[in-house]
């Protein structure tokens, strides 16, 4: 039988709340995101929760809460394996650059807990990255430290809800996955990265294709004026006449 949820105290029903979600971890079913948050339950498709033990009675926790519940105090450590960003799914995304001996920029973000752009993953690889390697430190290492070895590292505490709207694709990830997806916040901050870059990267591109244009009509441009000015010579040389 079902508790009376709705006659507990907020901490009360966050220590049910917390016991069950422990019960499914241990299960091997995550429940929180990396902020400790359960509200996209909330939203999650039913076939989703056939996995979910006591799914009813999570839906009859959040709906008696009058507050998020605040769980890090309950679950602490039950996140660290959920990543910040997830893999990109859609096979049509803009592709980021790849390096064979380092890792991708979205393993990057998620090992070390550090947002940073395509431009500065660029950075960090070829200024930072490239010297490290030289001494003979290992990419797991140089990962590991590189918060207490950067020193440049700032942190912006995250509070309150972000609004957006769906078809604004460079908020909502829908370039990037292919079926709706809610993303997180940093998902959303990286999906405005990345259409930075890729727009940064077409712009190079057609102008590559400009200067490679331009490059070939003034090939051809002074390849014309060389012949025409080789045919100005030849009709202005005097014609040679016969002695009577």
């Amino acid at each position: 039988m079902m508790k009376d949820y709705k006659n507990m105290t907020q901490e009360e029903l966050e220590k049910e709340l917390a016991e069950i979600v422990k019960k499914n971890y241990e299960k091997g079913v995550v429940l929180l995101d990396r902020n400790y948050d359960i509200y996209r339950l909330r939203k999650l498709e039913l076939t989703c929760m056939e996995n979910i033990e006591d799914i009813d009675a999570i839906i009859a926790i959040m709906r008696a809460m009058k507050y998020k519940p605040d769980l890090k105090k309950y679950c602490k450590g039950m996140t660290d394996k959920e990543p910040l960003i997830h893999p990109i799914t859609n096979e049509y995304a803009w592709k980021e650059k790849v390096y064979d001996d380092f890792v991708s920029r979205e393993e990057f973000v998620n090992r070390t807990g550090i947002f940073v752009t395509p431009e500065h993953f660029d950075f960090i690889y070829e200024m930072k990255w490239k010297e490290a390697k030289e001494s003979g430190i290992s990419v797991d290492d140089f990962i590991n430290n590189f918060e207490d070895t950067s020193g440049e590292v700032m942190e912006v505490p995250l509070h309150g809800t972000f609004k957006y709207i769906i078809s604004d694709d460079c908020l909502s990830c829908i370039g990037d996955y292919e079926d709706y997806y809610e993303p997180n916040i940093w998902e959303i901050v990286n999906c405005l990265a990345r259409c930075h870059e890729q727009e940064y990267d077409s712009k190079w591109e057609m102008i590559e294709k400009y200067k490679s244009i331009l490059e070939d009509v003034m090939k051809n441009h002074k390849e014309a004026i060389e012949l025409l000015h080789e045919m100005k010579l030849i009709n202005s040389e005097p014609i040679a006449t016969i002695p009577s």
